[in-house]
């Protein structure tokens, strides 16, 4: 018998997009040099976001009683007052965050999880999240009809090209996959071409 759902989000570390800092570490160096200077905020006090943003501070050597702390009536007053520039940082849901970032407002440094996130780890690096997901749902199922397949045609990949209809998709994978890469390698003496060399002149 279901009793409830429980849920646990990570809480996302959020800044103005034109803030001086690169990443979590250049924020922390900012907050133990001056911890009342930076304005947090995300919750009231005791809430999710602020114990998890004074964890994380006590994890790196900051005492939290220091920290500047803004209590708000949740996340989007919060967003809101970073979006004016009223404070500075917003811990609270990705989620509850992704407008204000896809907007051009905010950037989002850090997760605070108890383990790596490497969804969060590919968004940053720009890999498109969409077909990951979609891999790791299809992919089993395709795994499996392909290990039937092949039983069936005792080994012969021709089986999969025997059908009009699979031949033609077949050749048009094939076509992509070969588009992509030539695509790909054209790109790549372009991007050479297009940098800067610095030339040192003698003295």
């Amino acid at each position: 018998m279901r009793l409830g759902r429980f849920n646990a989000d990570p809480i996302a570390v959020n800044v103005r997009a034109d803030a001086p800092y690169a990443d979590l570490i250049s924020l922390v160096e900012a907050v133990k040099a001056d911890p009342g200077s930076l304005a947090a905020s995300g919750a009231n006090r005791g809430g999710l976001s602020h114990l998890a943003w004074v964890g994380m501070l006590g994890k790196v050597g900051v005492d939290p009683i220091k920290a500047n702390w803004v209590a708000s009536d949740g996340s989007a007053p919060a967003l809101q007052q970073l979006a004016a520039g009223a404070i500075q940082v917003v811990s609270t849901s990705p989620v509850e965050a992704r407008a204000l970032v896809e907007a051009g407002e905010a950037k989002t440094l850090a997760l605070i999880s108890g383990e790596r996130s490497n969804l969060y780890v590919m968004e940053r690096n720009q890999f498109p999240i969409a077909p990951v997901i979609l891999g790791l749902v299809l992919g089993p199922v395709l795994e499996r009809n392909f290990i039937m397949s092949m039983q069936i045609s005792h080994g012969n990949l021709l089986g999969f090209f025997q059908r009009p209809v699979a031949a033609g998709l077949g050749a048009l994978v094939c076509f992509i996959i070969a588009f992509t890469l030539v695509r790909a390698l054209r790109r790549k003496p372009a991007m050479s071409a297009g940098t800067p060399t610095i030339q040192k002149g003698s003295n």
